[in-house]
């Protein structure tokens, strides 16, 4: 029972975090509503193997909408999605390898310090070390390729960004250039703060 109450504020927190998002959405597209179907549209996007962002990201949520108008936006963003996967997909085998070694060769140098003759100790310490820099000889070429591999995906993952935040000036220009409020309001409330300054200052006296 004491789970439930737990689990109950952060899924309202979430809840309103995500509707918080939806409304500044609308706010900024003039739109009425999110229907449920678009809602669910936007889950499985911002949810996708390429998104780790929160629910309450606005430049995300403005990006969603953007590939819901944009066909060759959308296709473009799934090509990105389906290179995320791929890139998984074609390292696993390979650093499954090397963590499996690596496991084995950090293991062996728990046993060695074991061994209570010193001499044997420093003659497996030689027999150890010459076979893992064989090991990682063999491994050169494979290693460098998966570096060049995950400087890539960096690479696509920064322009991933910079295509993001490009695509949601558009909508923020348009909502800037309309809903900028007019200076009336400020202005009067300005005023009526400096007209009861002028009040209160009649009716004090600090001199």
């Amino acid at each position: 029972m004491k789970a439930m109450f737990l689990i109950l504020p952060c899924v309202i927190l979430l809840s309103c975090t995500n509707s918080g998002a939806n409304d500044d959405v609308k706010e900024i597209l003039g739109t009425d509503e999110i229907t449920q179907s678009e809602q669910s549209r936007d889950n499985d996007l911002l949810f996708s193997s390429e998104s780790k962002y929160s629910r309450s990201d606005l430049v995300q949520k403005l990006y969603l909408e953007a590939l819901t108008k944009n066909e060759d936006l959308r296709v473009f963003h799934q090509k990105i999605n389906s290179m995320d996967q791929k890139i998984q997909d074609s390292t696993a085998l390979f650093n499954q390898y090397a963590t499996l070694n690596e496991k084995y060769f950090s293991t062996v140098k728990t046993y060695i310090p074991i061994i209570s003759d010193s001499v044997l100790q420093q003659k497996l310490y030689s027999i150890f070390k010459e076979f893992e820099r064989k090991h990682n000889a063999n491994i050169t070429s494979q290693s460098s390729l998966l570096s060049d591999v995950y400087n890539s995906s960096n690479k696509l993952r920064d322009r991933h960004t910079i295509l993001k935040l490009l695509t949601t000036i558009k909508q923020m220009e348009e909502y800037q250039s309309k809903k900028l409020p007019e200076k009336l309001q400020l202005e009067n409330i300005h005023s009526d703060i400096e007209n009861l300054i002028k009040e209160i200052e009649k009716k004090i006296d600090l001199d």
